[in-house]
């Protein structure tokens, strides 16, 4: 399992105009989709589930949020973080392959433009029924509602 940071540290580095939003959504995506790509359901059934990381995404106002990471950066607001000078990782080919896919595919969108994507998708939706568009929420998105959701969009 990857550190947080390593993963945080390699999107900086390899990622376009990266602010704290864009950040937030680029590492959800990553971990949305290496829990796909390498489990299967039985896997997250049985919590036996291969993970970029052990951190949690909660169900936030702008879309799903890794604490940890939002904290880190939480200075930056809106502006650009700056990328890293280096990029030394511990990260195994899996992950970074992993990693790359989803700069492939998310990095051509801003930070505002991947948060309305994250609130059109049902692991947000699921958690913030209920609640106002402007109301606080710290419930953490299910592994396995990510998993069947992500799993459905490849079909």
């Amino acid at each position: 399992m990857a550190d947080i940071n390593d993963v945080a540290n390699w999107i900086l580095f390899h990622g376009s105009k990266v602010n704290n939003k864009k950040l937030q959504k680029l590492m959800y995506y990553s971990y949305a989709w290496y829990l796909v790509i390498m489990n299967e359901r039985w896997e997250i059934l049985t919590n036996q589930t291969i993970k970029l990381f052990n951190q949690k995404f909660e169900a936030w106002i702008h879309g799903p949020t890794c604490p940890t990471i939002y904290y880190k950066y939480k200075g930056y607001t809106s502006f650009e973080i700056d990328k890293p000078s280096s990029c030394e990782t511990s990260l195994n080919p899996d992950e970074i392959d992993v990693l790359q896919q989803v700069l492939d595919v998310y990095d051509l969108y801003t930070g505002k433009e991947l948060e309305s994507i994250s609130h059109q998708e049902k692991p947000w939706i699921e958690k913030r029924v209920g609640l106002g568009c402007y109301e606080a929420s710290n419930e953490e998105l299910s592994d396995l509602t990510i998993f069947d959701y992500y799993s459905s969009q490849m079909e």
